[in-house]
């Protein structure tokens, strides 16, 4: 069984007993703006043009992945860690840290749909 999710534009970590580090969640159209931004920066586009649909197949290796369009025509396809990846680097933005500074963990449950907690070290 898998899902699917469609809109535009486990555990989770903890912060090691650092009383420095800051716990962000993402809630479902966080990510999907976080893997919107990250396909246009790669592909050259405006995040507004790219339509992202999350993926969630408890079955696969990997759970969590997204498909996006841009324009409604070009499909890309996002692996597990290009959603992290993606959520890193919206995270890190906001946070002034370099997203290889974040953990982050992308979690499912039918009431909230794909989130991400990230915690800033």
């Amino acid at each position: 069984m898998w899902w699917r999710r469609h809109r535009n534009g486990g555990q989770p970590p903890q912060p090691d007993g650092d009383a420095a580090a800051e716990v962000v969640v993402l809630d479902e159209q966080g990510v999907i703006d976080a893997c919107a931004v990250y396909v246009a920066r790669r592909h050259g586009c405006h995040p507004q043009q790219v339509q992202v649909e999350l993926v969630f197949d408890p079955d696969a290796h990997d759970p969590f992945s997204a498909d996006a369009r841009i324009d409604r025509v070009h499909p890309v396809h996002l692996r597990e860690q290009d959603v992290i990846d993606a959520v890193a680097e919206w995270v890190a933005e906001s946070s002034a840290q370099a997203p290889h500074q974040l953990s982050v963990d992308l979690q499912y449950s039918e009431s909230s749909g794909i989130t991400a907690t990230t915690v800033v070290r």
